[in-house]
């Protein structure tokens, strides 16, 4: 299959999602488009919401066949992505310890939108083991670290047991000594049983919907 390659621009930071999500959907669209190469040889790190996007455009190559693959990687970013529990599930040309590009296409249990502006990371099935635990403590702690504001949507999250409690726990407390709000939304009943026996329920908002977590905050966003 053939593969269009596309290079880290010269942009700030904040924009370089924008652009990659336009690019990568773009070739996606496109009846001969094939597999979308990121080369970030230009990229010297990489935040929280340019992360969300190649999660993204990850999984939409993945589900129609064709290869999101990363290219020169530079240690820095490739940390990140060690960090955030995401190696194993991205392509990489050049590949350690992660799965090569031809062999690497599964679907991951996070993915990343954006909803007015806002990024969305969601997260689906269990957090049963210490590996779920820590994908979905590290990238919200990679979120406030970057000081990006973000909502968390939980609504696909069908179980959850001590170690994803404890999580939610650090989570908070990140979260309170953090520069960036990070809001949680779309709790099942099963996991709000869970955070009132935990009496979580009283230290944490969590919202009903995307619209009413967003209700009021793009005011003081860019107040």
């Amino acid at each position: 299959m053939k593969e269009r390659v596309y290079t880290v621009p010269d942009v700030k930071t904040a924009e370089f999602p924008i652009h990659l999500m336009k690019e990568g959907m773009a070739n996606l669209e496109d009846p001969d488009g094939g597999n979308l190469v990121l080369d970030l040889a230009a990229a010297k790190t990489i935040d929280s919401r340019s992360v969300g996007a190649v999660v993204n455009l990850t999984n939409r190559y993945c589900k129609t066949g064709r290869k999101f693959v990363l290219r020169n990687v530079n240690d820095s970013v490739r940390k990140i992505f060690d960090f955030m529990n995401l190696t194993p599930f991205l392509a990489f040309e050049e590949t350690k310890s992660a799965k090569k590009a031809e062999d690497a296409c599964e679907v991951l249990t996070v993915d990343y939108d954006t909803i007015r502006g806002i990024g969305v990371f969601r997260f689906t099935g269990a957090i049963n083991s210490s590996y779920d635990s820590a994908m979905f403590l590290n990238i919200v702690n990679k979120i406030v670290g970057d000081g990006s504001p973000m909502l968390v949507d939980m609504s696909g999250i069908t179980t959850i047991d001590s170690l994803g409690v404890g999580v939610i726990i650090r989570l908070i407390k990140l979260m309170r000594e953090g520069r960036a709000e990070v809001r949680f939304f779309g709790v099942s009943p099963y996991l709000q049983e869970i955070f009132q026996v935990n009496q979580l329920d009283n230290v944490i908002h969590i919202f009903p919907t995307a619209d009413e977590a967003l209700r009021g905050w793009q005011v003081s966003l860019h107040s």
